[in-house]
């Protein structure tokens, strides 16, 4: 397939029409008439459509040459609503193997009966191909007019199925409680000639009170003043239009599209359907998208829109970052429900326990909040955050558990700290995990040290996942001496860690961190490996030695192990 159209649009409605059916695959694209003789050319297509209008070389020029020059099945695509078919006949005069309207098979509405007609008549054109190239010549007036009564035919066809779906449609009508009008304009005002559907009769308004009436006797002055505009620009050619309406409740999504005979507008259709139902449950899915369900606070999604207001009015404000101590751990031990309503207690004493006004508290994560404070003085911060620890400290009860809970809270203000929501937002995150650090329950504001020391911290953890593979570890031997008989009776080995990128670690500082993150068991099974071997090779030289292994592993019960004996 070769699909040729100035609009790079109707290209890819095009193409997405083929891809329906495993048949066709679209070879390439072409821009104007001249692109198109090019690359059918280059790429030997066994079937193109051609748009009528179009720059530089229109269709039927282009349409002309190919069938001299280049002949291919060739498919007519035309956006004109005038004349139509005089430019159909020409194409088919030309050796087009069929015409199609675009509007007929673009529809805003997708119309499987057009596309599938469309697709098959396709199918039967590309068939024609080798006709085409060994009897160019043939494809005169007389295959011009057999293809006019094909198309002629399948329009009567069409008509016979719109008759039959037309019952159909007016049970549609009914089931969606909709409302059918057709209007006109007639000395500058919209006269209803169709009002069909019981739609606005709980409003008063029903059809043999309707019907011959204009727009402004029908409805109140200020949803006809809503509604004129679009039903002018119904009237004025705006193919389709659709636009919502509120009235007494209730909401109502109207469509209205234009009825043209011989090109000219002579009436409109509209179809007026009530989405009241649909309206509350978009409401409710909005209010679900930005809170939480479980607690009702607000969720991450106004958190950053919330600071960005703030900056933008050049207030004073903190974001206080609470992290429960041990919720995970009490989560575990009790039951589910148990931890969901700890979140509820917890959220409403957040909510409750605001000494300032201007206070917006969110849920950010499983046992997490975020509170967005505005503020005066650091005082009034600092009372803030006092009130919000006494009142987590305030023991649950729930059933028969009296649960104790308190929080860790991280600390960042707005202008001091930083003037970027995303980093106020982490640099609370870090003061939080700080505090966690020092044993929760207190408050920590951020500062540069805290920053460094995550910093480095951070640094530590990144290199330590690939020290082992680097062999950047070593093991240093210190000798246990018996005082009394002054003798060596064992070595004691130490883990020494050479970074190239951070020089000397201590252990001290990333045995910590290995124990956290998991990865102080593959570097305890290469300490008792290196260990050993090497105890083992003293041995073999005549040294009964003792080698003591501290292993900094969680999984050994005891962390001072004996290794003695060879290695088999």
């Amino acid at each position: 397939m070769l699909i040729v159209d100035d609009s790079i649009v109707m290209r890819n409605r095009i193409a997405t029409l083929f891809e329906q059916d495993e048949q066709f695959t679209v070879v390439g694209f072409a821009v104007n008439g001249a692109n198109a003789l090019d690359k059918i050319v280059e790429l030997q297509p066994d079937l193109v459509t051609l748009d009528v209008e179009m720059p530089e070389l229109d269709g039927l020029a282009a349409l002309r040459q190919i069938m001299t020059f280049h002949p291919v099945p060739v498919i007519m695509l035309s956006s004109c609503t005038e004349e139509c078919s005089n430019v159909a006949l020409q194409a088919l005069e030309l050796g087009a193997m069929d015409f199609f309207q675009k509007e007929t098979l673009f529809q805003r509405t997708q119309n499987a009966l057009i596309e599938e007609e469309f697709l098959l008549r396709c199918k039967t054109a590309m068939r024609k191909k080798l006709f085409l190239r060994n009897e160019t010549s043939m494809l005169g007036k007389e295959q011009s007019i057999k293809i006019h009564l094909e198309m002629l035919t399948f329009l009567l066809k069409m008509e016979e199925d719109m008759l039959h779906f037309h019952d159909e449609l007016q049970d549609q009508i009914k089931q969606q409680n909709g409302l059918l009008v057709k209007f006109h304009q007639e000395n500058h005002k919209f006269i209803y000639t169709t009002w069909q559907g019981s739609l606005f009769d709980r409003l008063g308004i029903k059809e043999r009170n309707a019907v011959g009436k204009d727009l402004f006797t029908i409805f109140p002055k200020d949803k006809a003043n809503f509604m004129a505009p679009y039903y002018q620009a119904a009237w004025d050619n705006e193919e389709v239009i659709d636009f919502e309406t509120e009235w007494h409740g209730y909401y109502y999504l109207t469509v209205l599209r234009p009825i043209r005979r011989d090109g000219v507008i002579t009436e409109v259709i509209s179809l007026t359907v009530d989405i009241t139902e649909s309206r509350s449950m978009e409401e409710r899915i909005r209010y679900l998208i930005h809170h939480d369900p479980l607690t009702g606070l607000p969720n991450r999604h106004g958190l950053s829109k919330w600071i960005e207001d703030a900056i933008a009015q050049q207030e004073r404000f903190a974001v206080v970052f609470v992290n429960l101590d041990h919720f995970k751990l009490a989560n575990e031990i009790l039951v589910h429900d148990t931890g969901d309503r700890i979140l509820q207690v917890m959220a409403r004493r957040l909510k409750n326990s605001t000494m300032i006004k201007d206070v917006s508290v969110f849920r950010v994560g499983s046992d997490e909040f975020i509170g967005l404070v505005k503020h005066h003085s650091l005082a009034e911060l600092e009372a803030f955050a006092h009130t919000i620890v006494q009142s987590i400290n305030q023991p649950i009860r729930i059933q028969d558990h009296e649960i104790y809970m308190s929080p860790s809270i991280g600390i960042s203000q707005y202008p001091q700290d930083d003037m970027d929501p995303d980093n106020l937002i982490r640099f609370a995150d870090i003061a939080m995990e700080y505090a966690k650090e020092l044993g929760g329950n207190r408050v920590q504001y951020f500062n540069s040290q805290i920053y460094a020391k995550i910093e480095r911290r951070i640094k530590i953890e990144k290199h330590l996942r690939k020290a082992l593979e680097k062999n950047e570890f070593i093991l240093v031997y210190q000798p246990q001496v018996n005082l009394l008989e002054n003798q060596i009776i064992g070595f004691e080995s130490l883990i020494r860690w050479e970074s190239p990128e951070l020089g000397r670690v201590s252990p001290l500082e990333f045995i910590p961190i290995a124990e956290e993150t998991g990865l102080i068991y593959p570097i305890g099974k290469w300490v008792l490996r290196e260990a050993c071997g090497q105890n083992k090779s003293w041995q073999e030289l005549g040294f009964p030695a003792q080698l003591f292994e501290r292993i900094p592993d969680p999984s050994f019960e005891n962390r001072s192990i004996l290794c003695e004996g060879y290695l088999s």
